[in-house]
């Protein structure tokens, strides 16, 4: 919820500061986020099957979507 707010309201902001008090709150939200994810996912997934699958899957298979349906190369 904190970093999805600014998002809706930053097309409709005229003023710099607003805007740029918007950008802090959606960095602060991100990076609880970001920061809670890990944690969370090693406190229910057995140590067995945590071993960064996704940070190594993860670039591969968005390259292989990209370069597929996008034909970015």
């Amino acid at each position: 919820m904190i970093s999805s707010l600014p998002l809706l309201i930053i097309p409709f902001v005229i003023d710099f500061m607003v805007l740029v008090f918007l950008a802090i709150v959606y960095g602060f939200g991100f990076a609880t986020v970001t920061a809670s994810t890990s944690p969370l996912i090693s406190e229910l997934v057995p140590k067995e099957l945590t071993m960064d699958v996704g940070q190594t899957l993860g670039p591969i298979i968005s390259g292989l979507i990209l370069a597929t349906y996008l034909q970015y190369y």
